[in-house]
């Protein structure tokens, strides 16, 4: 798995690259690369046995929104794909379902509270932009990424758990949560310099944590 992320690593450097540079032929190449390689070794390390079926699924869904996201007229599919691959993560890690605690219901207040605030803007953007048909996609995928974001940040406090397998996933759906609100932020309400190249760093290095975060936990099965 080490030789699989830092080959990974290296594909989502190129594809940094490509972006700051403005070179959309590499990033074609680069960006599904990067999915495709943490995608097959991750399959390889596990086998997708157990419940790392759901996040081998999941990465292949992002590895499909990749692909349609490169292209401005598949933007809904890739919205689609993305989050599919949510819920493909957010059944990885609610297996078994877990009881609620006062840590996982403080959370959910503060990420819903943060996930509002940030689809108001986005929802102001669309309007202002002559894209209100998005709404309610942009609304469905809001509300599912912050259910994923939940569910690895509860893994904080599950005794079925190991802590560093938890952390791992939990700053993994940390990053993938704030490289969304990048790109929509970047896309709909108002683009800022290097926005494009702060999401996919985020988005990349989320995909890694959230693999390698999955990987420990099923050695520590």
């Amino acid at each position: 798995m080490k030789t699989t992320l830092a080959f990974t690593l290296l594909c989502a450097a190129a594809d940094w690259w490509a972006v700051w540079r403005g070179a959309r032929h590499w990033e074609k190449i680069a960006k599904p690369l990067t999915l495709l390689a943490l995608t097959a070794g991750f399959a390889l390390a596990t086998g997708l046995q157990g419940g790392t079926l759901w996040f081998g699924l999941g990465l292949g869904l992002s590895l499909l929104g990749d692909v349609f996201l490169l292209f401005d007229r598949f933007f809904l599919a890739g919205l689609i794909a993305f989050a599919l691959a949510h819920l493909a993560y957010i059944l990885g890690f609610n297996q078994p379902l877990p009881p609620p605690n006062i840590f996982s219901l403080a959370m959910a207040l503060s990420l819903g509270i943060l996930a509002a605030r940030v689809y108001r803007d986005i929802a102001f953007g669309l309007d202002a932009g002559g894209q209100s048909r998005l709404r309610k996609p942009v609304l469905a995928y809001t509300l599912i990424i912050t259910v994923m974001a939940l569910s690895a940040l509860n893994t904080l406090f599950r005794v079925d758990w190991a802590p560093a397998a938890a952390g791992w996933v939990a700053l993994g759906a940390v990053l993938f949560f704030v490289s969304d609100i990048i790109l929509a932020y970047n896309r709909f309400v108002r683009p800022f310099r290097n926005g494009r190249l702060w999401n996919m760093a985020a988005y990349h290095l989320g995909q890694m944590a959230l693999a390698w975060g999955a990987w420990l936990q099923w050695l520590s099965g």
